[in-house]
């Protein structure tokens, strides 16, 4: 095994020493067995800012990690099913439209001061005059939220939506009023007060963050006292962490070719499961304005081989319609790979001449688009690699331009706001898994309205997507709703405003000393149910 580089020693080595007496008693290095799983550390593969919902960069690492520090009324177990958290004696009505419930009792903020009803409705108002649009979109769905006396509440949406408990309880994390009320711009506000199973200790920017059990938590006491997370953005250098037992684990997947050595150790077991993040490639529809270029794009790029060779295998294909074929509301549609089809596609549109590259010509400019794609990604710059050898044999050309996270994401999802537009043609994005486990994702992806389409980086916009996005939000039942997403799901197929790569497996390889690992469906071992005692 190659030995761990020098700046990771010097990482591993200052954040040890940065956490002091925590660090030392409980035995941090690999040889002492003293108190052994009361401190953990676990990578985490980005630095998400100061880890408050108004302040996390992305769904994975950022939401998984900050899911620990903050809590939602409802939360998705470990089979991703919506279940009662903060709250006692729910009901909801015949149109899936007022929502009541009590506030349990016992609830505290991580500064000691008590969570009240007059928090939960702030959380579910403050969003509107925001700009993190996950809340907000939320937020845009309620009519009102009361407070009755018995820590009692009603909260009732505009229409009414069956999906509401995953879509909005068990997604919007509850914040304190006496924390954000005076704050104009929640993305300012660093003080992390949650009221979840860990409470952020310490944070030290492109360094560490450390998370530390909170007392008195109302479902119980976490198994682990610290939480010590390093942030580690090179996934070979997280490898040999792994290997050498300098970290316990990480908020990533490990790479599928190392699995086979991780299975090899005696102190690492590895987790397998199926994966929702997906992977995909998108397209600026407001440049490639022609449907069929796109089409001949999809059709050019052979998905399974990319699984095969890239994954290893460790993966499944995508939809064309994104939902997931697992799903209630699948359409059935299958991954195409028809490059006949795709070339006589371009001949239909004139690209008929070629230059000395082998590359279509019209009017003597060139079939040529850039592809972003991150620069810390060795999995998605070869998917990247791929993609440009299998669509010049399209005679299109593809130039692949690898760049910092933030500047990919700058350039596609500029502030995370999807009104301020975009600068990209190709781009290799993911999205987390919660955006394909949610239903209405097939909304936020698709609709040209900023508010709603609060996911749509593409720009795309079709007059026909968006009647149906409308019936969608506004029909009342689950079947009602399947029905409407299977006829997105053949629009988005036939338009192409992106082509669905690939569901990447979940594989994390943690260490034995501690066995309470538990892997949630779709997301990983980094959840609240691996901490919390049974």
């Amino acid at each position: 095994m190659k030995k761990i580089g020098f700046t990771l020693l010097l990482l591993v080595l200052t954040v040890l020493t940065v956490f002091g007496k925590a660090a030392s008693e409980t035995g941090r290095t690999a040889s002492s067995s003293q108190n052994k799983t009361d401190s953990l550390v676990i990578a985490i593969t980005k630095d998400e800012n100061t880890l408050t919902p108004y302040s996390y960069v992305t769904g994975s690492p950022g939401l998984d990690v900050l899911r620990l520090v903050y809590d939602s009324l409802f939360v998705l177990d470990t089979d991703n099913q919506a279940i009662p958290w903060m709250i006692d004696h729910y009901a909801v009505d015949a149109e899936s439209r007022i929502y009541t419930f009590s506030l349990k009792s016992g609830l505290f903020w991580h500064d000691g001061k008590p969570v009240t009803p007059e928090d939960v409705q702030f959380t579910f108002e403050y969003p509107l005059g925001q700009y993190q649009s996950r809340w907000k979109k939320i937020a845009n769905m309620l009519e009102s939220i009361t407070v009755s006396a018995d820590r009692k509440m009603t909260l009732t949406l505009k229409t009414g939506n069956p999906n509401f408990l995953r879509e909005g309880l068990a997604d919007m994390l509850l914040i304190p009023k006496h924390i954000f009320s005076g704050a104009a711009d929640a993305a300012r506000v660093e003080n992390a007060v949650g009221s979840g199973l860990y409470k952020l200790a310490e944070y030290r920017p492109g360094e560490y963050y450390r998370l530390e059990k909170a007392k008195n938590y109302f479902a119980g006491e976490a198994q682990i006292s610290y939480l010590n997370m390093p942030i580690m953005t090179d996934q070979s250098a997280i490898t040999q962490a792994l290997l050498a037992g300098e970290i316990d684990g990480s908020t990533g997947s490990i790479a599928p070719e190392t699995v086979t050595v991780f299975n090899n150790r005696k102190n690492i077991t590895v987790l397998n499961a199926r994966g929702y993040a997906p992977t995909m490639l998108y397209i600026n529809c407001e440049r490639l304005k022609e449907r069929k270029v796109r089409e001949a794009l999809n059709l050019g790029i052979n998905k399974e081989a990319i699984i095969k060779t890239v994954l290893q295998g460790y993966a499944h294909g995508a939809s064309p319609g994104f939902v997931s074929d697992d799903a209630p509301e699948y359409a059935g549609l299958k991954p195409a790979y028809d490059p006949a089809a795709a070339n006589r596609l371009l001949d239909e549109l004139g690209y008929t001449e070629k230059n000395a590259q082998g590359i279509r010509l019209k009017d003597g400019k060139a079939l040529a688009f850039t592809l972003l794609v991150y620069a810390n990604s060795a999995e998605r710059i070869r998917t990247a690699e791929l993609i440009a050898a299998d669509l010049k044999a399209a005679g299109i050309q593809i130039n692949v331009s690898a760049m910092e996270a933030d500047t990919v994401d700058s350039y596609m999802w500029p502030d995370f706001d999807v009104a301020k537009g975009r600068d990209f043609d190709l781009g290799l994005w993911g999205w987390s898994a919660p955006v394909q486990l949610n239903p209405a994702s097939v909304v936020s992806l698709g609709l040209s309205d900023p508010v709603y389409g609060n996911l749509n980086i593409g720009g795309y916009s079709s007059g026909v997507y968006d009647r149906l996005c409308v019936q969608y939000l506004a029909v009342r039942t689950i079947a009602e709703k399947a029905e409407l997403s299977k006829q997105m799901q053949q629009v988005l197929a036939e338009d192409v405003p992106f082509v669905n790569l690939y569901y990447k497996d979940i594989i994390a390889a943690v260490n034995t000393r501690y066995a309470g690992w538990k892997m949630q469906k779709g997301l990983g071992v980094i959840n609240k149910f691996s901490f919390l005692k049974p």
